[in-house]
């Protein structure tokens, strides 16, 4: 009764639920292509990790600017 039970007042909100700070992040790293499962073994080490957002976001940019013009 507990778990299948329907609420007596209130309603579900519609949409899919809000993401998370850290869900985002991830979508973002994807974006620029730094594997999500390694990235904090990269981020320590701070000169890659530089190199690795900087052509990340290169990349990103110029796919962006192929799709506008």
């Amino acid at each position: 009764q507990l778990l299948f039970g329907e609420l007596a007042q209130g309603k579900r909100p519609r949409g899919r639920p809000k993401l998370r700070y850290k869900d985002t992040c991830k979508t973002s790293l994807s974006k620029c292509e730094v594997d999500v499962s390694t990235w904090e073994e990269r981020a320590e080490e701070r000169t890659t990790w530089r190199t690795v957002v900087k052509e990340g976001t290169a990349s990103v940019e110029e796919q962006l600017q192929k799709q506008t013009s």
